[in-house]
Order: C-alpha cells, then structure tokens, then sequence
C-alpha cells in the first residue's frame, strides 16, 4: 500500500513538473515574440548596409545548432534560422534587398587613377564635336554630358572618313535611340574644351565646368530626372571589348564617388543597372567601380542628384559599331529601369 501511494504521488509529482516546464517554454515563446513584435516597430536610425554590413561581420559562433528543439521551434514560429543569421532580415524588415547579392557588382580593386595630365595629348588627336542633328527638347527627362569631351575611339573601321568618334559622338547616338522609344533626353554640346581654354584651367577642372552646366540644366528644366556622364575608359584589348552571341560590344563599367552625400542612392542606382544588364548580357558590364581617396576626384558632380551615373563605354581600343551595340543595350536597360521605379 505503502509504495502504490509513493508511485501515485512520483507521477503526480512528474506531471506537475512537466506542466511546469511546458508551461515556462510557453512563457518564453510569448515573451520572444513581444520583444520581436517591439523590435519590429522600432525606427533603426541606420541604414540598411550599414546594419547588413554590421551583422555579417560579427561572429555567429555562438549561435544555436539546427539540431536544437528551441532553433526549430523558434524557425516553426517566426521563420527564423538562428543559424542563418540573414533571415532576422529577410523576415523581419522591410525594403532590404537580397542580402546575398547586396554587393554583387561592385568592385573596388581596378587601379582607377583620374589623370588629367593628358589634354594636349588628347587635343592631337581629337577634338569638340558638333551635334549631328540639333533639335529642341521641351521637357528633357535626361540629360547627356561628356566631362571629358576628348576621350577617343579606335578609328580603324572608319579611316577612310577622316573621323575620329569621341564619347560626344557615343551621347549624341544615345540621345537619338532614347528619343525614338520616347524619352525625352537632350545632349550637352557647350564646348568645354573651350571654357578652359578661356579661363586658361587645366584638364582637372574639367568637373568644375561640367558642374556649371549641369546646374544650369537642372534651373532651366525641372524635367529632368537622370543624368548621366559619358567617358571612355583607358583600358584596351579584352577589358575594352567582348563577343556575345557572335556581336562585338564595347564593355561598360559604372564609376561612382564616394565622397559625397548622394553616394548612397547613387551606388544603388549604378548597380542596379549593372544588374540589369548582367542579367540578360553577362560580363558586359564591369561592375561598379567606387572611388574615394587620393588621387581620385571621389565625387564626379554626383552630390547634385541621386540618379546621377558615370558610365564609361569601352577603351581604346573599341571602335564605334562596338560602342553602338553597347549603346543600345543601355538605352534599352534605361528604359526598363525607368518604367519599373
């Protein structure tokens, strides 16, 4: 009798403790999810790359193995992994992109020095070109420029011309392709060769009076929406140039300063495109190259908008058929950029 009453009060003993224990568990769920629903609520005076930034460089070591009956639980309750620490973002706040290609395409390793040692070198063997086909543009929506107007192309299908394409020529066919599919987009052709010339600046001024311009644009029309700054890159041979599908392109590469307050939406604009572009032409694109420091501009007029880009199209060693093709491949991602935001 004795022992059948110590096994009655063992297992009412046992079950107390275990309605005890689940009944803890359930506590701490319900708290966790409080302090979630509160973290969620929070307005984090951050930005989403620098908080991304800040948790994929912390230590994860201590986090809870996948085996655990609480990782699951909690996974089962909120669909968070906290062996993958990304999917408290992915889950719990908004307007974050895909973590996993958040810096894919930016690149910062490509020596990229601004050298403006070259005007008189440049002067030889090209020069200001004039517009094709001057026409007036009521309410721009983007507005073309060439700081360095000089930048050259290869010349080697065209010699019998006489024509040396510059990155003037690269603005003027843009302008042409954007305005037939509907956008509305004008070319600077001021002179800028010229404007140094008279205020006997160097080549590194080039940025101060394309600044003006730009200015001077946005005052004049409040239709204007993108700017984008046109340059040919000094490199040549495969870097300049590549074959998809049997056509020749001539590769681009978006540069962006970071040395600016806009650098920001700037950086997510250029590699948004270059996505875009990597998508449907891979290695096209070169990336986005980001720039800060010595030796570099680090700004490129970019503070005066947040659709800002500067594109270099090919070397050179591209010639202009290649920059066409590259071109058009530009407008149409453009195009499909603008529709979609």
């Amino acid at each position: 009798m004795g022992d059948c009453m110590k096994k009655i009060r063992f297992r009412k003993k046992y079950h107390q403790n275990k309605m005890k224990y689940f009944i803890y568990i359930i506590i701490i769920l319900i708290g966790y999810n409080i302090v979630l629903s509160l973290f969620n609520n929070i307005n984090i005076n951050t930005t989403n790359e620098e908080f991304i930034k800040t948790l994929l460089n912390q230590s994860n070591h201590h986090l809870i193995s996948n085996k655990s009956l609480i990782n699951k639980t909690l996974y089962f309750l909120s669909n968070i992994d906290f062996n993958k620490p990304t999917t408290i973002l992915q889950n719990n706040f908004t307007n974050i992109i895909n973590i996993e290609d958040y810096t894919k395409g930016i690149i910062t390793d490509i020596e990229y020095n601004d050298d403006y040692s070259e005007l008189n070198e440049l002067q030889k063997n090209s020069g200001y070109v004039e517009d094709p086909n001057p026409i007036k543009i009521e309410d721009p929506i983007i507005y073309i420029y060439n700081t360095h107007q000089l930048e050259s192309y290869n010349k080697s299908n065209i010699e019998v011309y006489n024509i040396a394409p510059t990155v003037m020529t690269a603005s003027y066919i843009m302008r042409e392709k954007l305005n037939k599919i509907g956008l509305p987009t004008m070319v600077e052709n001021a002179d800028f060769t010229e404007i140094l010339r008279i205020n006997n600046w160097n080549y590194s001024a080039s940025y101060k009076v394309s600044r003006g311009y730009i200015i001077s644009a946005k005052e004049k029309y409040n239709s204007l929406k993108y700017y984008i700054d046109i340059h040919r890159d000094s490199t040549n041979g495969k870097l300049s140039t590549i074959a998809i599908d049997g056509t020749k392109y001539a590769r681009l590469m978006f540069v962006v300063g970071l040395e600016n307050k806009n650098y920001k939406p700037n950086l997510e604009f250029a590699r948004k495109l270059h996505l875009m572009i990597d998508k449907e032409y891979p290695d096209l694109s070169r990336g986005v190259l980001t720039k800060k420091g010595k030796g570099v501009n680090g700004v490129y007029n970019q503070d005066l908008d947040s659709n800002m880009f500067l594109i270099e199209i090919g070397g050179v060693d591209s010639n202009i058929e290649e920059v066409t093709n590259s071109i058009s491949v530009m407008v149409d991602i453009l195009s499909k950029y603008i529709k979609e935001n």
